[in-house]
């Protein structure tokens, strides 16, 4: 994939947003599924893009929604149809998190925020690679665990969420 799909998205995606049409429908539907599957099936490919292309997607906002939710609806019949998945591998949810984990997960979460104050998804700032697979399926499971336990509240609030966002990075 080149660059020029991202911009050529960006741009058509921009044009419908701020003349309220959609004349570039055919195309856009297109251009998104073309980037998915190039992303989706060279991982260096989404290093390169997925930035540009989440803030693509951000900058067009409620405009892009209703592309998105059309794609995934598509691809979910296609996904259901094919009959050919497996249940997840819940045995990462059998490590139990200690103290120890929080204290080799301390200085990866201060060495990221040293370099950005920002998390997001697009950006790549925590460097595990010090973490041993296990530890890294303990994080997981700590992940899984807090934010299983965060969404059975009520009530979520911004600094739950923006935590949630920096744990999805790792």
């Amino acid at each position: 994939m080149n660059e020029k799909l991202v911009h050529d998205f960006h741009q058509k995606m921009t044009d419908e947003r701020l003349n309220s049409h959609h004349r570039h429908e055919h195309e856009l539907k297109k251009l998104y599924l073309e980037i998915l599957s190039s992303m989706a099936s060279d991982y260096s490919e989404y290093r390169k893009h997925v930035t540009n292309f989440l803030s693509s997607l951000e900058a067009n906002n409620l405009h892009s929604i209703s592309y998105s939710m059309l794609l995934y609806f598509d691809l979910h019949q296609r996904f259901i149809k094919t009959r050919q998945f497996k249940l997840f591998d819940l045995s990462i949810m059998d490590y139990t998190p200690d103290k120890s984990i929080l204290k080799k997960m301390k200085p990866i979460f201060e060495a990221s925020y040293s370099k950005n104050n920002r998390q997001r998804l697009s950006e790549e700032n925590f460097d595990i690679s010090t973490l041993s697979d296990k530890d890294k399926k303990i994080i997981s499971a700590l992940i899984i665990h807090r934010l299983q336990a965060d969404v059975k509240q009520l009530r979520a609030c911004w600094e739950i969420l923006s935590c949630h966002i920096m744990h999805f990075r790792i």
